[in-house]
């Protein structure tokens, strides 16, 4: 936002440095001399860069508070995470969080009275703002900024803080509206995920009660599958394009992730491959040439005797703990399957499976395409409000 080359603003509007919005400096915790016996502490994981709101802060001794707890905040202060700053963790405190202590990992921004906190929370999640601080940082080993690089920002704004008000509130209104869809996009992709767990329970009770169907048997993962080596370079995710040669599969949701027109990274297996996410525990059926894209992609195929579209859907099924993002391959490593006696009685079953669950294909991508569609919005509107700083 430099002086060269700015925008002309509509008429009673003004362009606002951060450094002179913000108010006296804000006062900082001593555990020493704090006279209570607990604080509530927010640190950048208890910030949803999503939602943009504070979603739980953690109350504990002030004795042994974190040394990087830092800064008292109050209701309507801004906290801006400096540290991946592009992932843009920012949030405006609400009053339950009134005289909480913030992390030393944000920047706190205190407004000064003409100026209205909830419009440059507005700016600070546009794309405007997330570009540009993204610039900042792009291509360093620790992405960080300092405050004065945040504070260095010009902000165009209205000069009087009711037309601010106004503006943020119907910003608001539109976010909140979104977040209302997003909550529905994301109930429907759960009942998605509901039903095909149901459908596997009842193809494959025995993962429950013990007892196999008749002429099944438990086989270990090392007599079903085998490693694919691929024998190709893995894409990461900051080269994956829109459009391409080859598509990119990797450990995601999306059965396609990106494309590539790397010659050298596309894979044309002669046999289905089977995808597991080592982080996510998703399961794909690969029968196309492919590009691996990303760490934490397992590739796996069927061993002689056994059917890859059975072995994904009996994947799929399995009983494994949640780890949250930590790796589960070596779990499925450790486990044993229900297996029909024959090739041509797993096709059979993996064939109904599909006649089932096909319909639910269709609607999880409507789901997915929906959910991406909401998710674009937010960036739109404010992009829209805050194009004089694009």
């Amino acid at each position: 936002m430099s002086e060269v080359g700015k925008p002309p603003l509509p008429a009673g509007w003004k362009w606002v440095r951060l450094s002179e919005a913000i108010g006296p400096k804000i006062c900082t915790f001593d555990r020493r001399k704090f006279p209570k016996p607990t604080i509530r502490y927010i640190d950048i994981s208890s910030v949803d860069n999503v939602s943009k709101r504070i979603v739980e802060a953690r109350d504990m001794p002030a004795s042994s508070a974190p040394s990087r707890a830092t800064y008292f905040v109050r209701t309507g202060d801004i906290l801006i995470a400096t540290v991946r700053p592009n992932l843009n963790a920012v949030a405006l405190v609400p009053a339950a969080f009134n005289r909480a202590v913030a992390s030393n990992g944000f920047c706190v921004l205190r407004f000064k009275r003409e100026y209205a906190p909830e419009f440059f929370f507005q700016f600070l999640i546009s794309p405007a703002f997330v570009d540009a601080i993204s610039e900042l940082v792009a291509g360093a080993m620790y992405p960080a900024v300092n405050d004065e690089d945040i504070l260095r920002f010009e902000v165009p704004a209205p000069s009087d803080r009711e037309q601010q008000e106004a503006i943020a509130a119907e910003m608001f209104k539109k976010l909140n509206a979104l977040a209302l869809m997003r909550s529905a996009a994301a109930a429907q992709q759960s009942g998605v995920k509901a039903f095909a767990s149901a459908t596997y329970r009842d193809v494959f009770p025995c993962y429950e009660t013990g007892v196999l169907p008749k002429g099944w048997e438990w086989r270990p993962y090392r007599e079903c599958f085998a490693t694919f080596a691929a024998g190709t370079a893995k894409i990461p995710e900051s080269a994956y394009a829109s459009a391409g040669r080859t598509p990119i599969v990797d450990q995601s949701q999306k059965l396609i992730a990106g494309y590539t027109d790397s010659k050298a990274a596309r894979c044309e297996p002669a046999h289905p491959v089977i995808v597991f996410g080592d982080h996510t525990c998703c399961v794909k059926l690969v029968d196309f040439p492919f590009a691996v894209g990303a760490d934490g992609t397992k590739l796996l195929r069927a061993r002689e005797g056994f059917n890859a579209q059975f072995l994904a859907h009996v994947l799929r099924a399995a009983p494994l703990a949640d780890h949250g993002y930590n790796r589960h391959f070596k779990l499925v490593q450790s486990l044993s399957f229900p297996i029909p006696a024959t090739e041509n009685e797993q096709r059979d079953v993996a064939e109904r499976l599909d006649k089932t669950l096909s319909s639910l294909t269709v609607i999880r991508a409507a789901a997915a395409r929906q959910s991406d569609a909401i998710s674009a919005l937010p960036s739109a509107f404010l992009r829209e409000v805050f194009t004089f700083a694009a």
